[in-house]
């Protein structure tokens, strides 16, 4: 539903490939047309500035302001509408630029503000798209009871070999984490046994572990040939990447 305020992905084919590109939402568009606008006001602002420092110079080398013998006309002595005749509206053309000039930068902090709060907000929308997508492309997208004792609620995240669900302990009666652990299919059988040799003397260790620092595991088991769960504690709060 954030998709046209925040964003969205989507998918070209490029050759043979399906390239992921990310298109923009209205939100960061109007931000950056407003940051452009802001960055023009500035530029014309630093122009009237240095005119008026001109003018300032040449009234401080006495050369006569006004038009005289066709040397200045009135628009060379201009600085944001009003003509500089001599030192003070100098003073004044260049305390209105400045009072402008902080104008703009209040505004440009505030623009600096305001994009990383939408930053943040697409950060989150970009990692929940991911997730669902995820999600629905998971062999685990119905939801099984695993171990006749975890009921899977949804998908936390998905690294390479692994995904990690919320999930539901019927026997415990809380929630848990429920990692699933993928084998590569391609592996030999001999390495297949000595990678769950080494995590099952990993998990033996880490089951005994009780630490307020450390995420608890409670339970091991075997899903099928090419695929284990490790039941960890569900911790709550934002995950570590935010």
């Amino acid at each position: 539903s954030d998709g046209a305020r925040l964003g969205r992905i989507t998918y070209a084919r490029a050759g043979m490939r399906v390239v992921e590109t990310w298109e923009e939402g209205f939100a960061s568009l109007q931000l950056q047309a407003r940051k452009q606008s802001l960055k023009d006001r500035k530029v014309v602002l630093q122009q009237r500035m240095e005119k008026a420092q001109k003018i300032a110079e040449r009234i401080r080398t006495k050369t006569e302001v006004e038009t005289e013998a066709g040397e200045n006309s009135d628009e060379d002595n201009v600085v944001g509408g009003v003509l500089v005749c001599n030192q003070l509206d100098v003073m004044e053309a260049k305390e209105s630029v400045r009072y402008h000039l902080q104008t703009v930068q209040l505004e440009e902090n505030k623009l600096l503000s305001e994009e990383a709060k939408l930053n943040e907000e697409k950060g989150a929308h970009v990692r929940a798209l991911k997730r669902v997508a995820s999600e629905d492309a998971s062999r685990f997208k119905s939801r099984p009871k695993l171990h006749d004792r975890y009921l899977l609620k949804r998908l936390l995240g998905k690294g390479g070999f692994s995904e990690v669900w919320r999930a539901f302990d019927l026997g415990e009666l809380k929630e848990v984490a429920v990692k699933i652990h993928q084998l590569d299919p391609r592996w030999s059988d001999s390495k297949k046994e000595n990678y769950t040799k080494h995590v099952s003397r990993e998990y033996e260790i880490h089951r005994n572990v009780r630490h307020p620092r450390i995420v608890s595991l409670f339970d091991v088991f075997e899903i099928d040939n090419n695929s284990f769960a490790t039941v960890l504690e569900c911790c709550d709060g934002t995950d570590l990447d935010t």
